[in-house]
C-alpha cells in the first residue's frame, strides 16, 4: 500500500527531493521480499485450498508492482493503482473464507440453521465480488479509497480470526495472528512517523528514510503468517479436544510417522506436523493400562489428569499390547477446554 508524502503531496519522504522518474533505492530493494514470502507460500500450497493459493498469488504479484511503482517513482501511475489492488483483492478473498468457515461452523453446531448458512454464504459472495468491482473501478479515481477499504478490510480479517479462536480452532497456532499484528503496527507506527516528520530530515538524508522499506518487509512476513493460521484453520474443520498424557501419541496416517507427546512440551503440536498443515486425517493412540474399563473405551487416571478416548467397537478391552490393528477411533470423549489440549481432524 502506498501513503502521500505530506511534504510534496505525491510521493514519500524518500523521493521528495528527487527529481520526477528517480527510482527510490530502498523501497525498491525491499518490495521483491513480499513476493518472496508469498512464494515460499505458495510452493507449501500441498492440498490448501484454492483460495489460499490465490492469496498468496495476488501478493506475490503485489511484490512485483510495488518494485516497478517505487523504481519508477510515479506513484499516480498505473503501479501505484496496480500496488494498492493487488493487496486489497487478496484480503477480499481472505475475508469470504473466513467468514464461510466461520459461519460454518456455526451451522454444523446449531448456532445458525441450514437457511440462514446459505443466505449468509450467498450474501458474503455477492459482497465479496461486488467490493473487487467497486475497488478496480475506484482505483483510478481515489488512492485513498483504497486505503479506506483495506483497513476495513484488515479490522474485518482478525475479527474473524478472533471468532475461529473462540470457536475453540487454530489454538495450537494461536501466537500466528498476534505475531502478524504486531510485526504489521510496529512497521506502520515508524514509517508513518518518518512521513510526517519528513520536513525535518535534512534533503540530502531522506533517500535513505528506511520507513517505507521497512514496511515492504513487514507486510510480506505478516501477511505470510496470517495466511499459515487461515490454512492451519481451514484444515481443523472436525476439530476435537483431548488432554496430554505422558505418553500420548500422534500417528499421522498420511505419512506414517509417530510423535510421542511429553507434559514439557506444552500444548503445541510437534514442529514437524506444524509445517504440514495440508494433513487432512490424523488420529490419537494411547498406550492402555490393564485396567483400562469399557468394551471400545480407554480411560487412563494419570498424574496430571484423565484422558479419555472412545475406539470403535472392534477394540477390545484385553488389547494390552498397543496399537493393535483391530484398534480404530471413533470419537473423543469431551474434555475442559482449559486443559492442555492437542487437535485432530
Amino acid at each position: 500500500m502506498s501513503a502521500p508524502d505530506p511534504t510534496n503531496g505525491t510521493g514519500f519522504c524518500e523521493s521528495s527531493n528527487l527529481s520526477p522518474g528517480t527510482p527510490e533505492y530502498f523501497s525498491a530493494a525491499t518490495a521483491p521480499f513480499i513476493t518472496l514470502f508469498a512464494l515460499y507460500g505458495l510452493l507449501g500450497s500441498y492440498r490448501q485450498p484454492p483460495s489460499v493459493c490465490l492469496v498468496y498469488a495476488f501478493v506475490a504479484v503485489n511484490g512485483v508492482v510495488s518494485f516497478m511503482g517505487h523504481w519508477v517513482a510515479t506513484h499516480d501511475s498505473v503501479w501505484s493503482v496496480l500496488d494498492q489492488l493487488t493487496i486489497v483483492i487478496p484480503l477480499f478473498l481472505a475475508d469470504y473464507g473466513l467468514l464461510d468457515d466461520v459461519t460454518r461452523h456455526w451451522a454444523r453446531d446449531k448456532v445458525l440453521s441450514n437457511t440462514a448458512y446459505n443466505i449468509v454464504k450467498a450474501l458474503s459472495s455477492l459482497g465479496a465480488a461486488g467490493g473487487i468491482t467497486l475497488a478496480i473501478g475506484l482505483s483510478p479515481l481515489s488512492t485513498t479509497t483504497l486505503e479506506i477499504i483495506f483497513i476495513v478490510l484488515a479490522v474485518v480479517l482478525f475479527a474473524l480470526v478472533y471468532l475461529t479462536y473462540r470457536q475453540g480452532r487454530g489454538r495450537g497456532v494461536s501466537m500466528l495472528p498476534v505475531a502478524s499484528v504486531v510485526v504489521m503496527v510496529i512497521a506502520a507506527v515508524f514509517w508513518n512517523t518518518n512521513e510526517r516528520f519528513c520536513s525535518a530530515i535534512p534533503p540530502e538524508r531522506r533517500r535513505f528514510v528506511p520507513g517505507h522499506a521497512l514496511w515492504h518487509i513487514a507486510i510480506g512476513f505478516g501477511v505470510y503468517i496470517i495466511t499459515q493460521y487461515a490454512t492451519y484453520v481451514l484444515h481443523d474443520s472436525g476439530v476435537r479436544r483431548i488432554k496430554m498424557t505422558p505418553t500420548l501419541r500422534v500417528i499421522i496416517e498420511d505419512i506414517g510417522r509417530t510423535h510421542t507427546v511429553r507434559p514439557d512440551v506444552g500444548n503445541a503440536l510437534p514442529s514437524w506436523l506444524q509445517r504440514k498443515p495440508s494433513l487432512s486425517k490424523f488420529w490419537v493412540r494411547a498406550n492402555p493400562k490393564p485396567e483400562a474399563k469399557g468394551e471400545g473405551d480407554l480411560a487412563r487416571d494419570m498424574e496430571s489428569g484423565a484422558v479419555a478416548v472412545r475406539l470403535s467397537p472392534g477394540c477390545a478391552r484385553h488389547h494390552v499390547t498397543w496399537p493393535h490393528p483391530s484398534c480404530k477411533p471413533a470419537g473423543e470423549l469431551p474434555l475442559e477446554p482449559s486443559q492442555s489440549t492437542i487437535y485432530i481432524d
